[in-house]
């Protein structure tokens, strides 16, 4: 298929704005709701199959917080854990989710279908601490050669 002129890349029949330069790694909502022990670094979801890289159709939710530690972003586990509750709070509608002030305004009423519900269970996560490497330094652990790749 031949690409508009404002986009970069057509994959799988789904136009793509920006040519992606590099994958994108996502972990299973349901695989992060079912290990609170889950590991929290790349290199250790990779060696144990908990990424998967993302392809188009993929459902993705993208997470950012305050990192809370130097080398750990999330040393005690607290930010993990409230994620956790509160994705499972969106799945089994435990958690109520507030109209945003122009739809308010507007007269638009709050849309978390059951869809959305299922969308997020099936779906997948990107974290930037765990869905890229992080490299702090050679002292990581990681052989030199793992941390160029």
């Amino acid at each position: 298929a031949e690409v508009p002129p404002c986009y970069a890349e057509i994959r799988d029949d789904i136009t793509l704005v920006h040519k992606m330069q590099y994958p994108m790694y996502v972990v299973k909502v349901t695989d992060f709701l079912n290990n609170p022990g889950m590991p929290r670094s790349y290199h250790r979801l990779q060696k144990r199959g908990f990424l998967h890289e993302w392809t188009p159709g993929m459902f993705v939710t993208f997470i950012s917080h305050q990192w809370l530690g130097h080398a750990d972003p999330d040393p005690s586990g607290m930010q993990l854990a409230v994620l956790r509750e509160g994705l499972q709070g969106l799945i089994d509608g435990s958690t109520r989710v507030e109209q945003n002030m122009l739809g308010t305004i507007y007269g638009v009423p709050p849309d978390w279908s059951d869809q959305k519900r299922q969308d997020l269970a099936n779906g997948y996560l990107f974290l930037d601490a765990f869905s890229l490497p992080q490299v702090f330094g050679f002292g990581t652990g990681y052989p030199r050669q793992d941390l160029a790749n």
